[in-house]
């Protein structure tokens, strides 16, 4: 690798690198990139990029600070921060996302799994009984959501639906990785159709979902990592944002067992309007909100309370 001229601006492009210089020192050059982009959390970002270019992982990374970088490794990092000062997500660039105490694989088929939708899992296994069996998760994505539900719950096994195949393999992957692939059905389908289908009609314990649920007029806001990468079809709902919401809650009954649970992720501002939406469907008794780390409101569960025909 030919050495790099070090700059005395003071820009991003300041001490850059030379071959085999210590991580450290590409750490630095590489945060520099990303912040400059007006990118957050540009530390974490080039620790994660330099644990996948180095094929280690990040705690490697920090315990070898004054190890050299190989110029293979380090011709892959300046690729992968290029593409991160871009704005494509760290998800996309090294296909991989934690959550929960799992690791998922991670395309722009499906979002990319954030903290707050552990919320929802919470909630769910909160509220989920002992005798609990059949789980439906609606809009599965990487599956991240019924993943975490049945690593923490033995005897569940359940249902995966999404309108992309893309996405349903993508899951399918995920729960192989894990071992769980046995216990889950994967159905393409919009929303609770294919359980319907399946004639699962008052059988279900549990149907949770992370919905589309940005207002499609205010795309265009969205933080750039979002609104340029991640899937349009897994962001934006009609009516609002609240579209899926309103047929989750009017359809869900028909799928649940008498005392069943309805689980949902929302967005800022819409837990009036969810409210709302399931005190003028009927049927449904209103549990409880649960708050994300920054305090707003960011799933609900709701209870099918009418008999079953």
């Amino acid at each position: 690798m030919r050495q790099e001229t070090r700059h005395s601006n003071g820009g991003p492009e300041a001490s850059q690198p030379r071959s085999r210089d210590a991580a450290a020192v590409w750490l630095s050059w590489a945060a520099r990139q990303i912040a400059a982009a007006d990118l957050r959390s540009a530390r974490l970002d080039a620790e994660l990029l330099l644990a996948h270019a180095l094929e280690a992982d990040r705690l490697a990374v920090l315990a070898g600070l004054r190890d050299p970088v190989p110029p293979a490794a380090a011709l892959r990092f300046q690729a992968l921060v290029e593409r991160r000062a871009a704005g494509e997500p760290v998800a996309y660039i090294t296909g991989r996302r934690a959550f929960w105490d799992f690791e998922v694989q991670t395309t722009p088929a499906a979002l990319i799994p954030r903290p707050e939708t552990e919320v929802l899992v919470e909630l769910a296994l909160a509220h989920l009984g002992p005798q609990a069996h059949q789980v439906a998760d609606i809009g599965t994505g990487t599956g991240c959501v019924i993943l975490a539900l049945l690593r923490e719950r033995a005897q569940l096994t359940g249902f995966a639906t999404d309108r992309s195949q893309a996405a349903l393999d993508l899951a399918r992957r995920n729960a192989a990785a894990l071992g769980l692939e046995r216990r889950i059905q994967f159905l393409r389908g919009d929303l609770l159709a294919p359980l319907r289908e399946l004639g699962l009609q008052a059988s279900l314990d549990l149907i949770v979902s992370n919905p589309p649920y940005c207002d499609p007029a205010q795309h265009a806001e969205l933080e750039s990592g979002v609104r340029d990468y991640e899937p349009r079809s897994a962001l934006l709902a009609a009516e609002g944002g609240l579209g899926f919401h309103r047929r989750l809650i009017e359809e869900s009954g028909g799928l649940l067992r008498a005392g069943g649970l309805l689980a949902i992720e929302i967005g800022a501002g819409q837990l009036g309007a969810v409210r709302d939406l399931a005190a003028a469907c009927g049927g449904w008794r209103w549990l409880e909100a649960a708050d994300d780390l920054q305090g707003h409101p960011r799933a609900v569960a709701l209870q099918w309370r009418m008999e079953s025909s």
